[in-house]
């Protein structure tokens, strides 16, 4: 049976034994929620948590990055 864990920086549900997940990856997952949120106040917030991952891996822009 499979065990999944919530990544703690993006929220997303990650399958331990089978997936990879790495800061990237928690980088892409938020920019695809980011492109695809039409509520301003959550692309607000999700845009802060965006920078605070851009600054911390030395990133910039919002583009997605090759995994």
């Amino acid at each position: 049976m499979a065990k999944f864990s919530t990544c703690a920086i993006c929220g997303k549900l990650v399958d331990i034994d089978q997936e990879s997940h790495t800061l990237s990856h928690c980088r892409n997952f938020l920019l695809r929620s980011f492109y695809g949120e039409k509520n301003e106040h959550r692309r607000a917030r999700l845009q802060e948590r965006i920078d605070a991952l851009n600054s911390r891996m030395r990133v910039k822009g919002n583009n997605l990055l090759d995994t």
